[in-house]
């Protein structure tokens, strides 16, 4: 090999080796498995904000480098970190929805307050945090659109992060359909394209096979898909085994299903509430709470994995105090004390022929609502009663029609607010739930009875 081969073949290296320091490498983020925090992540509880505190606080407090962020277009074409313009979007994060005037436009929505207080972010805002926070990656949710509007969307990224090949290699931009796919593929400047598997009933013709997935998603430079966690099946994760894929899987909520879904083949778990050291935590931990139900104030029952001969310790703790509760063989323990509403618990079991502990499982006590009432307030609205629970800093009120699924219909941010007006529906009947919020955790009471 003469000098000038030599010299051209190192410097083809080292272009390769400075692209991939400018992307933060590839073995950063494809080749290590992560927690990838849904949403931007939880703020008091509220999932789904796609805030910017929401951002803040996930990064700084609880040290998560890993987020998916949804992504939506306003009436006027700016893309937002928005998770979608439907009813149930605005009842979630307390908005008022109007059906004349779904999709905003840029200046209505940056002057939205989501859940009354936290600031709405638009996809130039979210570039510009990722130019500054160089250790954090994204996965882009983009919200259904077609080829054209794909293209709207991808000149608007290009804009904003400029010559930062570093962004564009931080970044998992994901497509609803082969449309999106074709045209992240077709933008050329995509280091992570990503496709979505919908279930059965909706999935495209061209892809509802897993052969035809995997040939479509090589032909178009692909590297990951995303499944929900029910439909990653034992077939499924064979007949993906050999794609060279890497697996998301959503929503996970549990070390059981980390260790189950990383069996599968499952290398990302799109999560609210798991901590980002959670894979890691998930390999040490083969013992774990794997139940748990409260019956009221009377007891709160846990169940854990083990050997039902061991002997096994339980604790609980709350501020900061551990106290030893119980002691015995098997592998179920009910706390029958009666624990003080509004107010944070942690319980964890100790294996004493091991001397393994299970991860703290956290739980707090807050009554169900009672009292509640409907009255007719005019030929066309109801008025929906309930009395304020102790320690509930808010409430949730679900609505069914004749005897249907029950949806959640206003969420209440406030504790004192104990009543909501809805339209009078023939056949309508409610529930209610309390929260309280401990942490960035919120702690859901059991439902109210029903009234209609």
């Amino acid at each position: 090999m003469n000098n000038k081969v030599k010299f051209l073949l190192f410097l083809q290296l080292g272009i390769m080796l400075l692209f991939c320091g400018c992307a933060g490498g590839e073995d950063d983020y494809m080749t290590k498995p992560a927690v990838v925090r849904h949403g931007l992540g939880l703020i008091d509880g509220q999932n789904m904000t796609n805030s910017r505190e929401a951002l803040e606080l996930n990064y700084t407090s609880e040290k998560c480098r890993f987020f998916e962020v949804d992504l939506s277009v306003t009436s006027d074409g700016t893309v937002v970190c928005w998770h979608g313009f439907d009813e149930s979007d605005y009842i979630r994060i307390g908005m008022e929805y109007d059906s004349e005037n779904m999709e905003p436009d840029i200046n209505t929505f940056q002057n939205w307050k989501i859940c009354d207080k936290y600031t709405p972010m638009t996809l130039a805002d979210l570039l510009a945090w990722i130019r500054e926070h160089e250790d954090t990656y994204f996965l882009f949710d983009v919200k259904e659109v077609n080829y054209e509007e794909s293209q709207n969307i991808i000149n608007q990224i290009k804009a904003e992060a400029g010559e930062n090949t570093g962004i564009y290699s931080r970044i998992v931009l994901s497509g609803k359909n082969t449309d999106m796919v074709r045209a992240y593929s077709d933008a050329g400047c995509f280091q992570w394209i990503h496709l979505w598997m919908p279930p059965q009933d909706i999935i495209e013709e061209s892809i509802n096979t897993p052969e035809k997935f995997i040939k479509f998603c090589k032909e178009q430079g692909v590297s990951s898909w995303s499944v929900e966690g029910k439909y990653l099946t034992e077939e499924l994760a064979a007949d993906m085994a050999g794609s060279g894929l890497k697996c998301y899987v959503y929503m996970v909520s549990s070390y059981e299903e980390i260790s189950r879904y990383k069996s599968l083949g499952a290398d990302f778990f799109i999560s609210d509430v798991l901590a980002a050291n959670s894979v890691e935590d998930s390999a040490k931990y083969d013992f774990y709470i794997k139940s748990a139900k409260r019956n009221g104030s009377k007891y709160f029952e846990i169940a854990w994995t083990g050997n039902e001969e061991d002997h096994y310790e339980v604790y609980r703790s709350s501020d900061g105090e551990d106290v030893l509760i119980g002691q015995l063989s098997g592998c179920t323990y009910r706390d029958e004390e009666k624990l003080e509403g509004g107010r944070l618990y942690g319980y964890y079991v100790r294996n004493k022929e091991t001397g393994s502990l299970t991860p703290v499982y956290y739980t707090s006590v807050i009554d169900k609502p009672s009292k509640l009432s409907v009255k007719r307030l005019s030929e066309t609205q109801v008025v929906v009663q309930w009395g304020k629970v102790m320690n509930a800093n808010g409430y949730a009120v679900k609505r069914s029609i004749a005897d249907g699924e029950y949806t959640v219909v206003k969420i209440c941010f406030n504790g004192d607010e104990t009543e909501f007006v809805d339209d009078y529906l023939e056949g309508a009947s409610y529930r209610v739930q309390a929260y309280t919020t401990i942490g960035n955790r919120r702690y859901y009471s059991g439902y109210s009875k029903k009234i209609e």
